[in-house]
This record gives C-alpha cells, sequence and structure tokens, in this order.
C-alpha cells in the first residue's frame, strides 16, 4: 500500500464529515473524487515507470502527489527521477517524503527516504552563478531555465540536473546576456561568472512633443478672410465717398425740387452716384460677411488643430437685387 495508516485514518475522518454534512475540502483534506484520480494516476505512473517510459511516469506521480499528498508517492516519484538520470530533483523528491513521513510518524518510509537521499547525495552535480562584481550591487536579474534566480542563491552552488541549463542576465539599459551551460552527470560543480554587462546601444528616448502651432489651417483661413473684409470694408468706404461726390456734381446740373429736372449731364452725374453708391453697398455687406466669417473661423480653430477637414466660405453677391450671400463649413 503506498498511503501510511495516519492517511487511511485522515481518510476515514473525512468521510465521517461527509456524513454530517461538512465538505471535506473544507478541512483542507482530498475528496473522495481527488483520492480516486490521485489513485488512477498512481498506477498508471507504475505501469510506465516499470516500462521505462520515465518522462510519461513522472509527471504523473507528481500530479498524484498534489491531489493526495502522500510520502508514498514522493517515493516512487523520486525514483523516477533517479531513473531518469535527473538526480537533483530525485534528491528533492526523497528529502520532501522524508520530512512528510517525519511528520504523519510513518517511521518505514522516513528511514528509506533518507536512505535513497543520503546514497543519491554524492552522485549530485552542482551549479554555481555569480554575478560580476560590479553588477552585483545594481538592478540586475538573473533566470536559469526560465526561472529567476534569487539573489541570495548568486555564488552559491545548487544542486541541478545533468545536462543544458539556459542563463540569461538582464537589466534597464543594459545588453542582455546569455549562455547555455553543460553540467555532467557524477557530480562535481560547474561555475557560471556572469560579465559585466555593456550599455544598450538602443535606448528607448521617450518622443518629443511638438508644441501646437498657432497659425493653423483653420486660422490661417480665418484671417485671409478677415482681411478680406476689411478690405471691403475700405473699398466701401472709397465708392460711398466717390457716390456722394457725384451726387453733390449732379445737384449744380439739376433744379430744385425733389427730383428737379436735371440736364443731360446731371442726369450722368446723378446715374454714376447711383452705381457708385451700389458698389458701396455691396462692399460694405461683403466686407462685413467677411469679417464676421473670418472672426468665427479664427476663433473656433485649436492651437495647432488641422481646423476642419472641408472648411470653405464662399462669398456670392448680386447687385441688382441687393443680395449677398455667406456659404461656409467650419
Amino acid at each position: 500500500m503506498r498511503r501510511p495508516l495516519a492517511g487511511e485514518v485522515l481518510l476515514a475522518l473525512g468521510c465521517a464529515l461527509l456524513l454530517i454534512g461538512t465538505p471535506q475540502s473544507a478541512s483542507g483534506e482530498p475528496t473522495q473524487a481527488d483520492q480516486a484520480a490521485a489513485d488512477a494516476l498512481f498506477n498508471e505512473a507504475q505501469q510506465l515507470l516499470e516500462a521505462g517510459q520515465f518522462d510519461a511516469a513522472c509527471p504523473r506521480f507528481l500530479e498524484s502527489h498534489r491531489l493526495d499528498p502522500a510520502a508514498g508517492t514522493l517515493l516512487n516519484l523520486g525514483d523516477c527521477h533517479e531513473r531518469a538520470g535527473r538526480t537533483a530533483s530525485a534528491w528533492g523528491a526523497f528529502r520532501e517524503a522524508y520530512a512528510l513521513a517525519r511528520q504523519v510518524g510513518d517511521k518505514v518510509r522516513e528511514q528509506e527516504a533518507q536512505r535513497r537521499a543520503d546514497a543519491l547525495k554524492p552522485r549530485l552535480s552542482y551549479l554555481t552563478i555569480e554575478a560580476a562584481a560590479s553588477e552585483a550591487q545594481g538592478a540586475l536579474t538573473i533566470t536559469r531555465g526560465g526561472r529567476e534566480v534569487a539573489p541570495g542563491l548568486w555564488g552559491v552552488a545548487v544542486p541541478v540536473d545533468p545536462g543544458a541549463h539556459a542563463v540569461v542576465v538582464s537589466a534597464p539599459g543594459k545588453e542582455t546576456w546569455r549562455t547555455t551551460v553543460q553540467v555532467a552527470p557524477g557530480g562535481g560543480t560547474t561555475r557560471v561568472v556572469c560579465p559585466t554587462l555593456q550599455i544598450s546601444s538602443v535606448t528607448s528616448t521617450p518622443l518629443e512633443e511638438k508644441p501646437p502651432e498657432f497659425w493653423s489651417t483653420q486660422r490661417v483661413l480665418g484671417a485671409a478672410l478677415g482681411s478680406l473684409g476689411v478690405a471691403s470694408g475700405v473699398a466701401g468706404a472709397v465708392f460711398g465717398a466717390q457716390a456722394m461726390q457725384l451726387m453733390n456734381d449732379s445737384n449744380r446740373h439739376c433744379g430744385e425740387g425733389d427730383p428737379g429736372p436735371c440736364s443731360a449731364r446731371g442726369v450722368t452725374l446723378r446715374e454714376h452716384a447711383d452705381q457708385a453708391a451700389t458698389a458701396a453697398n455691396v462692399m460694405f455687406i461683403v466686407g462685413g460677411v467677411a469679417l464676421v466669417g473670418g472672426v468665427v473661423l479664427f476663433a473656433t480653430a485649436g492651437p495647432g488643430g488641422r481646423g476642419p477637414a472641408a472648411a470653405a466660405v464662399r462669398v456670392e453677391a448680386w447687385p441688382a437685387l441687393g443680395r449677398v450671400a455667406l456659404t461656409g463649413q467650419w
């Protein structure tokens, strides 16, 4: 039998708790389903072990122990690792089996686990990973086989399974250093000294954000439209002054009254005055609309913003009808 008597007592206690309505998992003990799965895994692992299929057998022993911890399962796991040549893993399993058997008072398995661990210890292979003196106090990270090596283990000979071990050393702003070391079986210590890491040639510098430009496209358009409005207003003032001057000149060629009789010269001057007045009105209206549109475009544009994708303003005038239209999109 693979489980000690104490394990059977715990199993019986779990069944009793189940009968009174208390879930077994509440006490931390394996459930009946866990025990059934652990037994199935254990039996299958033994068959694979006898067939020499160690890589398939060892994980099943490990999972069986996880579901239903037992010193006997750990002994079989250690035996599986040892026969596969994984001496450090085997030694660790024997040491764990010793501690568990001692905890539950299983003297037989305690002694067997101690014997197997002692017999295996002279054949353990060790690996020492040392950080460079200049890096020892820095923000250095060392991994072996993808798992981080704690700083407390740097420079310490640690039992490892024989074979290839990938060592990676990294630090912020430094070039990562990698190596693969071969650890020979049969004992001995392999030493790896990590070099001083070089400054990384590729440094990530944050992109400087350019300050937004004040004169965006929309603001330029607004300023241009506003300038057109001012110019139109000036032109309107000129036409207005001209209309007044022409009207005054025509009055000298016309009689009193409204309308008074005018000579041919007076009629011509009055027609020219009306045309100048119409032009002045159009210029004033166009100038006012353009000025308002320019102010709106300028004021609604954010600094550096693209402005509207299709910003457009169009001024249309019909002097004969006395109409002016401003159409735009912003």
